[in-house]
């Protein structure tokens, strides 16, 4: 039958669809008949035969591709060819069935639609290039339109390839976009002046997640717009969406243009943004690296937005900037290298310039920061701001405020918040010395009368490093001795264990200074000074009205360094225990010893005095005051009836506590 064409051939089989069955033999073939209906001899090769009754059992697959077994071979009653395979119904001729006991037998094609593809819906002309990652070849048009049919139809499965669009891709309610993993499934944005992700309307239960996103890295006008954009495009519907979202396992880096700053505005107006979200709500953002971008998280008038375990690195303004925002947390994540120092022009209007940074929170309520780490802040000013903020809490994260020029450089600034709390952080500062500036770690700013601001300053640990001075650890100030505030600054540790190589000088440890603090107490503090550490002053106090205050007991340790004052212009409220023996005389009824006198050294007119008595009373009373600067007087009455009293001879304890001017 070699060379014999097909319409030589007498052709009478059927296979169960109804067409010829065709297969492959040689004349030395056990049972040819040249009356049989034979396809052509396509050279010396015997083509592999399947059987249709094969590969339609449910262990088909593993036959595909192999000789198989010899009943397969032997099965000729009705043979397929691979361009039967190749077919678009090709995958309903396969058989498949999982492992597992009880596992219902299905074809390939119903296993494939478990997971469709937008790769179902894009050209194929840009396959062999998204497969290839040869995306200098695609045309992003095509493809951005092929993803964005997908998603239309409800597919957004991703598989591996690189993915050239020039136009944003719109998600939807319930859409989950997904791809093959990080660096395995990649989008390249040529979309200047817009989004690359964007939502519709009314979007809720969302997820995109297992990709890489990738700018063009181009600044101003011909660079990207944002890389997700989660904008509520229908305000006034009241509703807040992007609802109940989650973005997971992303990679994002190269977007440096500008992009709309919320729905109202829309022309390119901020800093590109790897994450934006306006008016959304209670959306996750999980396991997410950002580098090399304008901003990496922006969040502003949403609610209940949380970070967990993210990374920012190299980011152009903020890495993380919430405003007006309620509920926002961020865990276990780790934002370094940002900010310019150049505040952007279309932040809102605040009386105090943003400028730029790691972590800005500005009039939020309720946000919390927890198990994190900061370092690199290239502009200066704050690592950290609370601006205007009720109930910003900053608990067990890593902070290094590392300006990169001599500029002055904080750890956490604070204007005028409610209730900041501040934790159990490590503040460790930066290794470089500099010429003219010296770190500060902590402030808190009150500028205003009709505000008290508030804070909690508890249990954290303020390191030292060699060569670099400190001005201040904690300052609460303010522009004016009325400025009220209150809070506690209780269980710090001042100085680390181990001496420093070369001097290190802490100005302040606790500064108070052009402000009225009021029910504020510092206590429970240790100042540590190791070796070639000095620590100037303790707790000072510098033009600060002090009002109902309580300062002490504080520890001051001067493990090979030096401490040069404990307090400066401000006292321990409680002062040490002063004991005096006496011996008092027999005591007609109602009849007091003698005035006694005793130096307490810091006593002063109108602190409180307690005494005590190291005997039995019996009865009688021991009263004691301050008589005038550095000097208790005290005296003891017989009170109980008894003509005379003779009390056995003992000690007089007197402890006497500041009373601040109220």
């Amino acid at each position: 039958m070699t060379g014999t064409q097909i319409s030589d051939m007498v052709t009478s089989a059927t296979i169960p669809d109804g067409g010829y069955v065709p297969f492959v033999v040689t004349s030395a073939e056990p049972g040819f008949s040249p009356t049989a209906n034979y396809v052509y001899n396509l050279g010396a090769d015997l083509l592999t035969r399947v059987s249709y009754s094969a590969l339609a059992a449910p262990t088909a697959a593993s036959q595909i591709g192999s000789a198989g077994p010899s009943d397969v071979q032997a099965d000729l009653d009705a043979r397929v060819v691979s361009a039967a395979l190749n077919s678009p119904a090709g995958a309903g001729m396969v058989g498949w069935q999982a492992p597992q006991a009880g596992s219902v037998a299905r074809n390939q094609d119903e296993v494939n639609k478990d997971r469709p593809s937008v790769m179902d819906f894009i050209d194929e002309s840009q396959w062999g290039f998204i497969r290839d990652n040869d995306y200098a070849s695609q045309d992003p048009s095509l493809v951005a339109a092929g993803v964005n049919a997908a998603f239309t139809a409800g597919v957004g499965y991703m598989p591996s390839g690189t993915y050239y669009v020039d136009a944003p891709l719109i998600f939807k309610s319930g859409l989950a976009v997904a791809g093959a993993g990080r660096r395995k499934t990649t989008i390249r944005s040529e979309v200047i002046g817009d989004s690359t992700f964007k939502t519709d309307a009314s979007c809720a239960f969302w997820y995109i997640g297992q990709m890489s996103l990738r700018g063009n890295t181009l600044t101003g006008v011909d660079g990207n717009g944002h890389a997700i954009d989660l904008i509520d495009n229908d305000v006034a519907g009241g509703a807040k969406s992007p609802s109940q979202g989650m973005i997971y396992q992303l990679e994002i880096a190269g977007f440096n243009g500008l992009g709309r700053r919320d729905s109202q505005v829309s022309a390119p107006s901020i800093a590109a943004c790897a994450v934006i979200g306006v008016n959304a709500l209670q959306n996750l953002i999980r396991d997410v690296y950002i580098s090399d971008c304008g901003h990496g998280f922006y969040f502003k008038d949403c609610e209940n937005t949380r970070v967990e375990n993210c990374g920012v690195d190299g980011i152009t303004k903020f890495a993380a900037l919430v405003m007006s925002s309620e509920n926002t947390v961020f865990l276990n994540s780790t934002l370094i290298d940002a900010g310019d120092g150049t505040p952007d022009p279309n932040y809102p209007a605040t009386a105090t310039s943003l400028g730029s940074g790691i972590f800005c929170s500005y009039q939020n309520h309720g946000l919390l920061v927890e198990g994190s780490k900061f370092k690199n802040n290239y502009a200066g000013n704050a690592t950290i701001q609370s601006l205007f903020s009720n109930n910003d809490a900053f608990i067990a994260n890593w902070i290094r405020a590392d300006a990169m020029t001599d500029v002055t450089h904080k750890g956490i600034y604070a204007l005028r918040p409610t209730g900041i709390v501040i934790n159990a952080n490590i503040f460790h500062p930066s290794v470089t010395a500099f010429t003219t500036k010296s770190y500060q770690t902590i402030e808190v700013a009150v500028e205003v009368n009709n505000e008290c601001p508030s804070f909690s300053i508890r249990d954290n640990l303020f390191g030292d490093v060699a060569g670099m001075n400190i001005e201040y650890n904690v300052k609460i100030g303010g522009n004016a001795s009325a400025r009220p505030v209150q809070g506690v600054i209780d269980g710090n540790r001042f100085g680390f264990r181990e001496g420093r190589p070369s001097a290190t000088v802490v100005t302040y440890d606790i500064l108070l200074q052009s402000c009225s603090p009021r029910a504020v107490r510092i206590s429970n503090n240790t100042h540590v000074a190791a070796a070639n550490v000095t620590r100037t002053n303790g707790v000072a106090n510098s033009g600060s009205t002090l009002d109902r205050m309580e300062v002490g007991p504080n520890s001051f340790l001067a493990g090979g360094g030096t401490i040069t004052n404990n307090y400066n212009n401000i006292t321990e409220g409680n002062l040490s225990a002063v004991s005096s023996s006496y011996d008092p005389p027999s005591l007609a009824t109602g009849a007091s010893t003698p005035i006694q006198t005793t130096t307490v050294t810091g006593a002063a007119l109108g602190d409180v005095v307690t005494a005590s008595w190291s005997a039995n009373l019996a009865g009688a009373e021991i009263k004691a005051y301050v008589s005038a600067s550095n000097t208790v007087s005290w005296y003891i009455t017989n009170t109980n009836g008894t003509n005379p009293l003779d009390l056995s001879s003992g000690t007089a304890t007197l402890r006497v506590k500041r009373s601040w001017a109220a």
